[in-house]
């Protein structure tokens, strides 16, 4: 599924959604979990896997679009389908970066 959000955009994540990916395809997202364990700065081309921390609240810093996969019903998996979180910048990163680090 795609979403678009315009700057300041909102939207809440839930388990029952069976999310398991959000990947910017532009602009920049801002990510938090419950509960809350470090925000995440996602750009475009960055990829966060989710994981049992839910609600997941999604902001746009900058209009957006994003694409949100989601495991279908009757998929089989192996072991956890919580893979770990990997994103290029948290926002404590993005705070301390220099201009030269991008």
């Amino acid at each position: 599924m795609i979403e678009r959000l315009v700057s300041g955009q909102v939207l809440r994540l839930e388990a029952r959604m069976r999310i398991t990916r959000l990947r910017v395809l532009e602009g920049c997202l801002w990510l938090t979990t419950t509960p809350a364990d470090g925000d995440v700065l996602l750009r475009a081309g960055d990829v966060w896997d989710a994981d049992d921390r839910w609600p997941i609240v999604v902001q746009a810093v900058a209009d957006a679009t994003a694409a949100v996969e989601s495991v279908s019903p009757g998929l089989k998996t192996r072991g956890s389908i919580a893979p770990r979180l990997y994103a290029r910048a948290t926002m404590n990163d993005a705070w301390s970066r220099k201009p030269s680090d991008s």
